[in-house]
């Protein structure tokens, strides 16, 4: 539903790429954290000790704060597309200055970000469940 939106305000592209950076940037931490953590293991292990068995809290490490990464990367995309909707609109209304029609694309947007923000509340739910777990 945002894709569309975006896509009926003629800002898709600048959304897409904004979400390129944020995703290379939460790649590029998760994969610090998960090189620092082998690095940890590396260094406190002898060339002798060393076994596959020893890699395991790195790989369960990997992966569930990979998941974490995803599910904070899904709740940052939302976040981002609902500011630059409101931006959007906000900028189109000062540059037309047409109030009937902003009316009703506020209507729309208004019914968005309800919809959306009631979708966040599970997906909040269950990120800080994770990290609290």
């Amino acid at each position: 539903l945002l894709v569309k939106f975006a896509m009926r305000n003629n800002f898709f592209e600048r959304l897409s790429s904004r979400q390129r950076w944020d995703a290379s940037w939460c790649l590029a931490v998760w994969g610090l954290a998960v090189a620092e953590r082998l690095r940890e293991v590396l260094f406190r292990s002898s060339m002798e000790s060393r076994s596959p068995e020893m890699f395991l809290p790195v790989v369960s490490f990997a992966v569930t704060s990979g998941l974490l990464a995803a599910l904070l990367f899904s709740f940052l995309r939302i976040c981002l597309s609902l500011h630059m909707l409101i931006d959007n609109f906000s900028f189109k209304l000062l540059q037309t200055g047409d109030f009937l029609d902003a009316v009703e694309e506020w209507n729309v947007l208004q019914a968005l970000l309800r919809s959306s923000s009631s979708s966040m509340n599970y997906l909040f739910l269950v990120l800080q469940t994770t990290i609290l777990a």
